[in-house]
């Protein structure tokens, strides 16, 4: 079953907060609990030196009245404190309680473990069972008696914990109800924070389908500059990257179909004319070489994406040695000297003077030179004109192939090593190729490790420029 991502965030975003509101709550009842003990000790303990002074006058005086009086006015300090009191003398024995049944109490020896601390001058608080008083767990505060600097009795308050903490309880239930409002806006909150998440999610799961469907003009609207953000853009960048890639598949699709229709055309009719004896017999010759043409051709297609297929599947491997690359770069231009003658190009050749001695396979970049030449004799149009030159930085040789003519614009020259990328609109010779040259000159030279950039101005000219290690 399908689960929302927005009802996952507000799910897991509620159990954050009421957890929080649980952990804040039991510490906060907790803390209450424990300032609401330290300030009733405080307060207890402010009536010691009036019940010492009193007992002090109680115990000498030995008078019934006088006893009775004492045993009222410590019956009211209780009703005021809402605490139990045992007053004791220095032989242990229990002169009057309150809060107690003072017919049990009063007369009996008060607890060692509570008179013996006290009597020694300590001041005495815990909290927990009293087990001869009381049946539940109170506040138990002892304190000795002076009389003229010297002890003569204590007297110990108890009150019960549950009363203290009822006091408290009122104080919680006010902060369960303000926490219950807060956990409201949180949910509010947190339901518009999660939706404007998951919604650039969604819009990029849509795209993505459409993707699916073959529509790549799909593109996810956010203008966040945080995380979102960054991915929706770089998920727009895929989806432009996608795009070039399928309209790039596309013409590939319908060059390579031409390019291969086209010389298997030309050499099936010329046969056919030769078998069926429409093309004379001294006219076979002329078009058994153009046959032979359109065969190379069509061979350096296949060529070219046998190269390329073995590149992509890590099959390549590179059969380095040692050459010169001024000889290299002569010999191929030695190539095209009839296409040159033929558009009447100037060419201008400047070698470096230095010994290049490269390491590098020389197959491959004599491939990587060709293709550049090729594109250079090419594109250069009638009586224009070629520059080529080598030179040697530190342990780099560097070749450079420029040429006059229309140029590239600026807005294609990041797209110029791409696979079936072609740009017959602005170099308009270029009708015959497949955009697959340039795309291997920088695999290869990738494979080498190596680089190669391209500079262009329009109506101006073209430059290509590669490195090599120096042998």
């Amino acid at each position: 079953m399908k689960r929302s991502i927005l009802k996952s965030l507000i799910l897991g975003g509620l159990c954050v907060v009421m957890l929080s509101f649980i952990i804040a709550g039991s510490f906060f009842f907790s803390l209450l609990t424990d300032s609401a003990i330290d300030e009733k000790i405080e307060t207890l303990k402010q009536n010691v030196p009036k019940i010492s002074e009193l007992s002090s006058i109680a115990i000498s005086s030995n008078s019934t009245p006088i006893m009775s009086i004492y045993r009222s006015v410590i019956d009211s300090i209780t009703a005021n404190t809402e605490a139990s009191i045992i007053v004791f003398d220095k032989s242990g024995t229990i002169v009057t309680v309150s809060g107690l049944n003072k017919s049990t109490y009063i007369g009996a020896p008060m607890n060692e473990y509570l008179a013996k601390p006290i009597l020694k001058g300590e001041e005495y608080h815990k909290t927990g069972l009293l087990d001869d008083f009381f049946n539940e767990p109170t506040l138990t505060v002892g304190s000795p008696m002076y009389n003229n600097g010297e002890i003569f009795g204590g007297v110990v308050f108890n009150m019960p914990i549950p009363e203290i903490r009822s006091m408290n309880w009122q104080i919680f239930k006010n902060f369960v109800s303000m926490s219950l409002v807060a956990l409201c806006f949180s949910v509010v909150l947190y339901y518009f924070i999660s939706k404007r998440i998951t919604k650039p999610i969604k819009n990029m799961s849509n795209a993505v389908t459409e993707f699916a469907k073959g529509n790549f003009e799909r593109r996810v609207e956010y203008k966040g500059e945080d995380e979102i953000g960054e991915l929706a853009t770089n998920f727009n960048v895929m989806a432009t990257s996608l795009e070039n890639l399928e309209n790039m598949r596309s013409t590939f699709v319908a060059n390579v179909s031409h390019e291969l229709r086209t010389p298997m055309t030309t050499i099936a009719g010329f046969i056919e004319g030769i078998l069926d004896g429409t093309i004379s017999k001294d006219e076979q010759d002329k078009y058994l070489k153009i046959a032979l043409d359109e065969t190379k051709r069509l061979s350096r297609l296949v060529n070219d994406l046998l190269s390329i297929s073995k590149m992509e599947n890590g099959e390549f491997q590179l059969n380095k040695s040692t050459f010169n690359i001024n000889e290299l770069v002569a010999q191929s231009l030695f190539k095209f000297e009839s296409n040159i003658n033929d558009k009447n190009i100037e060419v201008e050749l400047n070698l470096s003077d230095d010994v290049l001695d490269v390491y590098a396979d020389n197959d491959a970049i004599t491939q990587i030179v060709t293709n550049l030449l090729h594109n250079a004799v090419k594109f250069t149009p009638a009586d224009g004109n070629i520059w080529i030159r080598t030179w040697l930085t530190g342990k780099k040789a560097y070749v450079e192939i420029k040429n006059s003519g229309h140029g590239i614009e600026s807005d294609k020259l990041k797209f110029i090593f791409d696979r079936f990328y072609k740009t017959d609109d602005s170099r308009s010779s270029d009708k015959n190729g497949v955009g697959l040259g340039l795309f291997i000159v920088k695999n290869l030279l990738n494979h080498h490790g190596e680089k190669i950039w391209v500079e262009s101005e329009t109506d101006k000219y073209t430059k290509f420029v590669f490195s090599l290690t120096v042998a």
